[in-house]
């Protein structure tokens, strides 16, 4: 019993740790046209780039 409550447990952690990893950048993407529109949007050390009309920061 106590080895299949070790797997349950095991399994249960390793699906969650799958959605969690999924979702680790579930942010909605900044559609630009231009690379002066992503500059705004990026954090100051960040340079953004305009790539597929959405922003990248880098």
């Amino acid at each position: 019993m106590s080895k299949f409550l070790k797997f349950v447990y095991f399994l249960m952690s390793l699906i969650s740790t799958f959605f969690v990893v999924r979702h680790g950048n579930s942010a909605s993407p900044k559609y630009c046209m231009h690379g002066d529109d992503c500059n705004i949007l990026c954090p100051n050390p960040l340079m953004g780039i305009c790539t597929d009309y959405q922003c990248i920061c880098i």
